[in-house]
Order: C-alpha cells, then sequence, then structure tokens
C-alpha cells in the first residue's frame, strides 16, 4: 500500500462564466501530490500548474499561493496534468488523502464537467481520506484545526510557503509520516462520506484536574473546556516521539 497526498491550488471563474462549467466556481490551477511508501517513508512527489479553460487568477489568490500568471498560461490543462498523474501512479495500490474533503470533491466534479477519464485517478476517489477530519477525531476536537497549527501541535517545522500545492503535500506528508511512524498507527483513515458520528463526550471530560485547572488559569476557561486544552494534551504527548 502507498498513502498519497494531495493538494490544490485553484483559481476562480466569474459568474458570467460559470455556466460553462455547469456551475462551477473554482478551477484547479496547482497540483502538489507527495507519495509515501508502506513504511510511511517518502516515495516520490509530483507538482505541476494546469492551465484553467475559463478561470483566471484572482489578485487574492495571486497574493496567498505565490502563483503568477505567467505560470498557467504555457501550463497544460488538468487533463494532461491528470494523464501525467495517472502514469506516475500506474501499478501501484494507493490510499489518497488531502486535508479537507473539498480537493477531492474538487477534482471529482471538476473531471465529470470536462469528460476526463483517467482509470488511476478515478480509483482513488472511492477510498479518498479527509486527513484533517481524522486528525481532528484523534484530538477530539470539536472545530476543523488548521494545518499549520496541527503542524505545530505535533512539534514539525513547516517547509515552503503556505498555499503553495507541492509545499502543502509535503507538511501534510510529513505530520501523517510522523504520527504513523511513532509505532502507534494513531491515525486511522476514514474514506470521506464515512465518518462516524461526532464523538460524544463521556462525564469524565467534563470533570477538572489541576492540569486543566492551571491551564485554565492561563489560557481561560473557554479554552480549559474546549479544543485549546486538547490541543494542549496532544501537544505534551507528541513532545515525547
Amino acid at each position: 500500500m502507498h498513502y498519497l497526498i494531495i493538494d490544490f491550488e485553484m483559481g476562480e471563474v466569474d459568474a458570467k462564466n460559470r455556466e460553462q462549467l455547469c456551475g462551477m466556481a473554482k478551477e484547479i490551477i496547482q497540483t502538489g501530490a507527495v507519495l509515501l511508501k508502506d513504511d510511511f517513508s517518502f516515495d516520490s512527489e509530483y507538482s505541476s500548474f494546469s492551465r484553467p479553460r475559463v478561470g483566471y487568477l484572482s489578485s487574492y489568490v495571486r497574493k496567498m499561493t505565490g502563483i503568477r500568471r505567467e505560470n498557467l498560461t504555457s501550463a497544460p490543462s488538468i487533463e494532461e496534468v491528470l494523464q501525467e498523474m495517472g502514469a506516475w501512479l500506474s501499478g501501484k495500490d494507493v490510499c489518497a488523502m488531502s486535508w479537507s474533503d473539498s480537493d477531492c470533491r474538487q477534482l471529482s466534479r471538476e473531471m465529470e464537467v470536462k469528460g476526463i477519464r483517467v482509470p488511476e485517478i478515478e480509483a482513488l476517489f472511492p477510498g479518498w481520506a479527509d486527513f484533517q477530519a481524522d486528525f481532528g477525531r484523534l484530538l477530539g476536537l470539536k472545530e476543523r484545526c488548521a494545518l499549520s497549527d496541527a503542524l505545530r501541535i505535533c512539534h514539525i517545522d513547516p517547509v515552503g510557503r503556505e498555499h503553495d500545492g507541492l509545499y502543502d503535500a509535503r507538511n501534510t506528508a510529513s505530520l501523517f509520516s510522523k504520527l504513523q511512524r511513532s509505532g502507534r498507527g494513531l491515525v486511522s483513515l476514514t474514506p470521506i462520506g464515512k465518518q462516524p458520528a461526532p464523538r460524544r463526550e463521556s462525564a469524565a471530560e467534563h470533570g477538572w484536574t489541576v492540569e486543566r485547572a492551571l491551564f485554565a488559569l492561563k489560557n481561560g476557561r473557554e479554552a480549559a473546556t474546549g479544543d485549546g486544552f486538547r490541543k494542549y494534551r496532544f501537544e505534551k504527548r507528541m513532545r515525547k516521539l
């Protein structure tokens, strides 16, 4: 089994052009992917810009991602990118994941609307996992956790620029690898659409330990009764690995 960590950056589609894409508001303009071996060590990686069909690079996206218009002008189409990725993954048993479910849903919809058929990519969808949701369940969080926060909690120094497809994929892969190579198999990947119901807190979790009380004095009662204290406890746990 190989583990594929994918991150897309997306451009925007003007309302007047969305009819050409069956109402889609975004198009993929950058693909970053990292492949891990079954022992969670690095195997290889893939990165490419893709030229949007009708979308554009807004000033907001340009500032957030660092992508320039010239990166997209001569870039291949998303179909060509996915065909390259398919060849890269050919012959491998792959479990795909991303930080949130939006990447999977965007890719699935874009392939459907544009009539793109790549067997190796289509095979990823049934088991594609939302690693962000799985990480949140691991910590017992009530709200979704930003990738930057998850890296800090697990004492991982991020590489590169945030919101760059390849760097985000690398950082997500580092997070997943560290958790799994701890020898405890901390993360249980769940395919999108098959996530369990939200975890109910036990009565014991409403109690106040000395540690929680001290945390409340420093950070406030709201943090001590919510995600802040859970993140703090997990950060201490990861410091020992």
